[in-house]
């Protein structure tokens, strides 16, 4: 009786959690739109350009 009962509630919450999990993914609606910014001017790029070559000398090293 005591492996019965216990089955039970088992799976009354492995069901209750499932449903909440389904759930939860069903009201998912939206999208996430990520904007990247763009180097407009050459005087940033030349910026960029330098702290990514500073950085990669900087990898190679260790």
């Amino acid at each position: 009786m005591k492996a019965f009962s216990l089955l039970v509630v088992a799976v009354f919450s492995l069901g209750t959690v499932g449903f909440g999990q389904y759930q939860t993914q069903q009201k998912v609606t939206g999208k996430a739109v990520i904007k990247t910014p763009t180097i407009l001017c050459e005087k940033c790029q030349e910026r960029l350009n330098f702290s990514l070559a500073i950085r990669r000398s900087n990898f190679n090293k260790s």
